[in-house]
């Protein structure tokens, strides 16, 4: 409450207080006179009769007795009246200063709820950056000629690297034809099995993406946010991957969702890639300027008895 309106209230509580002041004295100062001539009748005058002449002469008093009690009715009444109005003030004030506080509550529970998110995010870039670095591909080749048998190791982003030169082997002709087939001997293919080396990498970047997502205490400019931030960590390489591994599946589509709301391809090098592979997504994903259409797989997610929680915009 500001001091004016405590002043204002303040000064109303003792205005109040002063006419009751009023109104108490006026009633004791006539009760007083009404003592004092009744005293003053019965021991001047003998009889009733007399008395009553005497009272007589104070009809007119009585008349104005009478309309100073009817305008102490009537200022009570106003008092009453000023008294409700205080009250009511008074409870819009208590009203406003408990929206405030309400308002100062929510502002402060969403400062920790972020503070607890941005804890989780960037503990899960740390092990979306533990799982770049561990990624390990060990490649035996023999020597029929000497009968000995190479080993090479190949760490970190290197390896990301090397399955994108694999990948980019397997997409030569950069046709969508037996494109299942194709996705499926890199990832689950005994000369590749990328998915044994990658599938803990992009289980990490879907689950950073489904928890921004799934905060629903960040507007969509916030999320945005925090999916530039980790956008910023992925490598050409790694979206070159990405963009394959997101059609690879069919139970990938919530996946690929969350890479188009978000705009996760948007640096990707699309020279390495096919237009008609391009087209496999929604325009947003590169980060164009068309809309996102949150329900555009869900004829797949129905058949699978996925449910989709992403918002749209």
């Amino acid at each position: 409450m500001s001091d004016s309106k405590r002043e204002k209230v303040t000064n109303q509580k003792k205005d109040k207080i002063n006419v009751k002041r009023w109104i108490i004295c006026s009633f004791l100062g006539v009760s007083a006179l009404f003592i004092i001539l009744t005293v003053f009748v019965l021991c001047f005058w003998d009889t009733l009769e007399h008395s009553g002449l005497f009272g007589d002469t104070f009809g007119s008093i009585n008349a104005f007795f009478s309309a100073l009690a009817f305008a102490g009715v009537i200022i009570a009444i106003f008092m009453q009246r000023k008294e409700l109005e205080l009250q009511r003030e008074e409870l819009e004030q208590t009203r406003t200063e408990f929206k405030k506080q309400t308002e100062e509550f929510e502002k402060q529970n969403k400062t920790l709820s972020i503070q607890r998110f941005e804890n989780t995010f960037f503990n899960m870039l740390n092990l979306l950056n533990n799982a770049q670095n561990q990624t390990v591909i060990v490649i035996m080749e023999h020597n029929p000629q000497t009968g000995k048998t190479h080993r090479e190791t190949i760490k970190g982003r290197d390896a990301f690297i090397y399955f994108e030169k694999k990948l980019e082997q397997i997409f030569a002709d950069k046709s969508i034809d037996n494109l299942e087939s194709k996705l499926n001997s890199f990832f689950h293919g005994e000369t590749h099995h990328a998915e044994s080396q990658l599938g803990h990498y992009f289980k990490t970047i879907y689950s950073i993406l489904k928890t921004v997502e799934k905060s629903r205490f960040l507007d969509i400019e916030d999320k945005k946010y925090y999916a530039n931030i980790l956008r910023a960590q992925l490598s050409n390489n790694e979206l070159f991957l990405l963009f394959y591994n997101c059609i690879w599946r069919s139970d990938f589509i919530l996946f690929r969702l969350l890479v188009e709301k978000y705009s996760l391809l948007k640096h990707l090098n699309q020279s390495e890639v096919s237009s008609n592979e391009i087209q496999l997504y929604q325009a947003r994903a590169f980060d164009k300027k068309d809309s996102f259409i949150v329900n555009k797989y869900d004829k797949i997610l129905i058949k699978q008895k996925i449910e989709n929680y992403i918002l749209n915009e």
